[in-house]
């Protein structure tokens, strides 16, 4: 879902409505240290922002996200991620479903209707994407399919996912799809259907931090401590690499 939300920050953008180097503060005031990090920042997760799905215990976080959530709630939600930042604005690289949740409220904020109203209109259709759309558990959607998680005491048996009111994941997460629409989507998107050349070229290019350097990939928990880091390449919701040339 990061990739839709960061086509419509940029769409917004090609419009003239805000700027990639905006401080979150222009949208939303409120939000603490909103003055210290830009749209582009958090659209490439060099903001520095932590990662509210981390809550710990994970009860917790079940118990947040079985709750409604209006736009100023979820912002106050947001705001209550701990950490609030894991480092310092454009100084490393870290996933942030909480930056992107707060992307999806400035689209609301600039475009003046609900960021999946935005998003069925100026990207769902143009692609062809029937079958795409912001969820609601409560839609009658035809073919739904369920989803499931492994049993933690038997991890080759599986039990239902618990339920999470997808106004909790927001803009960060709160997508169902089909394989066939996302096909559709990359086509439009990387055809020149959905925003200008110049504008995609843009959320192609690889973020670097404030000292003009490419982030370090986050090493995972196992590896050993003289293993050579990585470069991370990661555009506009947009994870960079080649395959097979």
């Amino acid at each position: 879902s990061k990739q839709f939300i960061a086509t419509a920050i940029a769409l917004l953008a090609e419009e003239g409505k805000l700027g990639f180097d905006d401080p979150l503060s222009k949208y939303l005031p409120l939000f603490p240290r909103a003055g210290d990090i830009t749209l582009r920042q958090m659209l490439t997760h060099t903001s520095g922002l932590g990662n509210y799905t981390e809550t710990q215990p994970r009860e917790e976080f079940y118990v947040n996200a079985r709750t409604d959530y209006a736009d100023a709630a979820l912002l106050a939600a947001m705001a209550e991620t701990s950490p609030l930042f894991k480092s310092e604005p454009g100084t490393a690289w870290a996933y942030s479903n909480t930056a992107y949740v707060l992307l999806g409220l400035v689209v609301e904020v600039v475009s003046g209707q609900p960021y999946g109203a935005f998003l069925k209109q100026r990207l769902f259709a143009p692609a062809g994407m029937k079958d795409t759309s912001v969820d609601d558990a409560g839609d009658v959607v035809p073919h739904r399919a369920n989803g499931y998680s492994a049993k933690p005491d038997h991890p080759r048996e599986f039990r239902n996912a618990d339920f999470i009111s997808m106004t909790f994941p927001g803009a960060a997460g709160a997508m169902r799809s089909t394989a066939a629409d996302l096909c559709r989507w990359h086509a439009a998107l990387l055809g020149g259907r959905i925003v200008k050349p110049e504008t995609l070229q843009v959320m192609l290019t690889p973020a670097r931090l404030k000292n003009g350097e490419l982030p370090d990939s986050p090493m995972p928990p196992d590896a050993p401590k003289d293993a050579p880091k990585k470069p991370m390449k990661y555009g506009f919701g947009l994870f960079l690499g080649e395959f097979e040339g």
